[in-house]
């Protein structure tokens, strides 16, 4: 999501569609049309738990130069009842989770860089298969030209692993499959009164690895690389303080690099989506942005449906007090298939969130998701419901506990859409941060 309240650069280029509360798996694999609001509600006006400054608990980084460095290394020990997130002849193990990471901002009063570079590594004791190799990095920065003017720009790679939490994920499998995306997004934004323009434009490029079937196979996924390219143009309004109206159009265009199968071309296609609503930060209260509009996607060859529909982008944080924070998000998005007899499918559902500080240094939380995928009248529906329970304990200025426990349940109507599973995971950690 890119933040332009305030003229800062939000760190993650990837949509907000495709990020859920923290602590869901993550699958970055997400049309790059679709969360893509450009946030201009007033910055600081409201703060959450999460986000919370706690300067006896906050490491100030290492200072070098002008730029502030903060490295961090976190490990874990987990365990899950269904490894393989199978329906039936389920397998439990349990996994060490090693995630380094280091960041460094500048300390300037006027433009900013920033850079990251981070790991997740998972190591199973009793199913190698399994384990896990993700990391990546960024490097972006922002040029103020004036007061309400600023140009960013950030550029990042990432090597993550499909996620059966996820419904575009279909394909299961003794191993997970790795992805590894290039991105790059530029974007710029000019106030002018009451008026804001902004406009936003974005490249990425997916190539999907290689993994091991359950009958033992190495199969690759070659026809499913792809890049895309996206641009989209918001205008806000300020309506009232804190709230503004806002209209967004955007346009996408993803080519993949082979033909679905010997003979059979692949999804190609172009994509509009227009979307307005309202982005609004009322004091002790309630923030968050409202969208809904509409998207449709043209297939280039016949053998796809093209398709259209409804869209909704949503997220709201309630403040019921200074001690919890209530996140709510909704989505309605439009995906690409992941199997050979269809295009495109939309994805409807939502997560809300509950942080509560229990005492300065513990916060605990609570998370629910849901979603449907409508595949079509051949491969009929999936659903996936999540319950989640965090806690995190600040010990010291470097150092944190973190545990979360995870249940999750997958049901598909047809196999070639995806497995049908339950799985309970876990996971406990501490974190060191210089």
């Amino acid at each position: 999501m890119i933040n332009l309240g305030g003229g800062r650069l939000s760190a993650r280029l990837l949509g907000t569609a495709c990020m859920f509360a923290a602590g869901w798996a993550v699958n970055p694999a997400c049309a790059q049309l679709q969360g893509r609001i450009l946030d201009t509600s007033t910055v600081g006006r409201n703060v959450s738990v999460m986000q919370r400054d706690r300067p006896e608990y906050s490491s100030q980084g290492i200072l070098i130069g002008g730029f502030i460095v903060q490295p961090s290394v976190a490990g874990g020990v987990g365990a899950t009842n269904n490894i393989f997130q199978t329906e039936d002849d389920k397998k439990s193990d349990a996994y060490l989770n090693f995630t380094p990471r280091l960041t460094a901002d500048t300390t300037w009063a006027r433009n900013a860089m920033s850079a990251e570079v981070h790991g997740d590594f998972k190591r199973f004791l009793d199913y190698s298969v399994r384990n896990e190799d993700a990391f990546g990095g960024s490097v972006g920065g922002r040029y103020d030209i004036g007061v309400d003017s600023s140009i960013n720009a950030q550029f990042g790679f990432d090597r993550y692993y499909e996620s059966q939490y996820f419904l575009t994920t279909v394909l299961p499998g003794s191993s997970t499959i790795p992805v590894d995306t290039f991105t790059g997004t530029v974007s710029g934004t000019s106030g002018f009164g009451p008026l804001r323009l902004s406009l936003i434009g974005n490249f990425e490029r997916q190539d999907y690895g290689t993994y091991t079937s359950f009958s033992g196979d190495t199969l690759d996924q070659d026809n499913r690389d792809r890049t895309s390219y996206a641009v989209a143009g918001q205008v806000d309004y300020a309506v009232a303080e804190g709230t503004y109206a806002f209209a967004q159009i955007g346009f996408e265009k993803v080519e993949y690099d082979t033909e679905l199968s010997p003979g059979v071309a692949n999804r190609d296609s172009k994509a509009v989506r227009a979307i307005a609503g309202v982005s609004l930060d009322l004091t002790q209260l309630v923030r968050g942005r409202v969208g809904v509009g509409y998207i449709r996607r043209s297939y280039r060859s016949p053998l796809f449906d093209n398709a259209g529909g409804l869209a909704v982008e949503a997220r709201l944080e309630y403040f019921p007090s200074e001690l919890t924070t209530v996140t709510i998000n909704a989505r309605r998005v439009l995906e690409d298939a992941s199997t050979t007899v269809q295009g495109g499918f939309f994805r409807t559902g939502g997560d809300v969130r509950v942080d509560h500080e229990l005492l300065r240094n513990l916060i605990l939380s609570a998370v629910g998701r849901y979603e449907k995928a409508d595949y079509g009248s051949t491969l009929g529906s999936g659903t996936i419901a999540q319950v989640q329970g965090l806690a995190k304990l600040l010990v010291s200025p470097h150092f944190s506990l973190d545990g979360n426990v995870n249940y999750a349940r997958r049901k598909q109507d047809t196999a070639v859409a995806g497995n049908s599973f339950r799985e309970l995971r876990g996971l406990l950690s501490a974190r060191y941060q210089f």
